[in-house]
This record gives C-alpha cells, sequence and structure tokens, in this order.
C-alpha cells in the first residue's frame, strides 16, 4: 500500500512538473517570436530609412 501512495505522489508531481515546463516553453517561445519580428521591423526601417524608400 505505501509502494502504491509514493508512486501515485510521484506521477501527480510528475505532471505537475511536466505541464509547467510545457507552458513556460510555449510561454517564452512566443516572447521570442516577438522579439524576432520587432527586431526584423526595426532592421527593415532601418533599410528603408537608409535608401529613402
Amino acid at each position: 500500500m505505501n509502494e502504491l501512495v509514493w508512486f501515485y505522489f510521484v506521477v501527480i508531481i510528475n505532471l505537475i512538473i511536466g505541464f509547467a515546463t510545457y507552458y513556460a516553453s510555449k510561454r517564452d517561445r512566443k516572447k521570442r517570436i516577438d522579439e524576432y519580428k520587432k527586431i526584423q521591423d526595426d532592421e527593415l526601417e532601418r533599410i528603408r530609412n537608409k535608401f529613402n524608400l
């Protein structure tokens, strides 16, 4: 019985850690994509200003 309790305890803890990691990486990925888009937009604006387009 004691082993069963530990088994379920470990499973629940791993699920919590798994979901937390998933959502953290999802949020981080979205932030990186937005950051990349901003860099691209800034670069485009710089080139437009340089060549007066």
